[in-house]
């Protein structure tokens, strides 16, 4: 593992137990349509926690849920929270979140699409990055807000792209589809340092497609980079991404 980063392994509801070792945000809630802040299952030790907010509507007052959010922080000694779920009605609860917890002396953790001007957070940044560079997308972001303002969130890559003419087209596959393609590529897995990704190719009928993916190696190249911008902190989902860390 690089030296420096703050590993955040996030349980997400049915997921397998984070190692009690290992710093966590393992605390996961929802809000409901009405505001209500509920817990999905017992709160382990933690030093955030995670908030799905998809059910807050625009329409409500979010006073309510932002204490809510912050007595639980405050309740379990826990530095802040994270939202890793949110919805299309939420977008105007994150700045009273930000201020009420920036008040409380909170770190608060939004998707960056959902940072504005003037905001106290940190973004998340995802990684799952499919084209370009990867490292010019992490310095750009840590350029943007600061490198102590952003964290990495580790998004599994799996996007297989069809290239014959007429146009290209783009489509996210599933676990399951993935296991099912790399079986017919014979072996003839390799690695794009520029996008710190393995990829493949086939073809279906006289249809190229190009797939490109995370590994053990993809992830662990990808934490490099990481550090190496000088990003600390990181977000996994899920215990048993941890073994490409760890």
């Amino acid at each position: 593992m690089a030296d420096g980063i703050v590993i955040y392994a996030v349980r997400y509801p049915g997921g397998s137990p984070v190692p009690p070792d290992r710093p966590a945000a393992a605390a996961y809630y929802r809000a409901d349509v009405g505001g209500r802040l509920l817990v999905t299952g017992a709160v382990p030790p933690c030093r955030l926690i995670c908030v799905d907010v998809s059910s807050v509507s625009s329409g409500r007052c979010p006073d309510g849920l932002c204490a809510a959010v912050v007595r639980e922080c405050l309740s379990h000694g826990c530095a802040g929270a994270a939202v890793m779920t949110p919805g299309p009605g939420s977008a105007s609860f994150f700045p009273p979140l930000a201020d009420a917890m920036a008040n409380a002396g909170l770190r608060l953790y939004l998707p960056e699409a959902y940072v504005m001007p003037g905001m106290d957070c940190i973004a998340l940044v995802s990684t799952a990055v499919s084209s370009g560079s990867f490292r010019q997308r992490m310095t750009s972001a840590a350029e943007k807000f600061g490198k102590d303002r952003v964290a990495a969130d580790v998004m599994p890559l799996r996007v297989d792209y069809a290239l014959a003419p007429p146009e290209r087209t783009r489509r996210e596959l599933t676990p399951g589809e993935l296991r099912r393609l790399l079986p017919g590529t014979g072996g003839a897995v390799r690695h794009c340092k520029t996008l710190c990704a393995g990829y493949f190719t086939y073809t279906v009928g006289e249809r190229a497609h190009f797939t490109v993916f995370d590994d053990e190696y993809s992830v662990m190249e990808k934490l490099r980079v990481i550090a190496e911008v000088g990003i600390r902190e990181v977000f996994v989902p899920e215990a048993d991404v941890l073994r490409y860390y760890l």
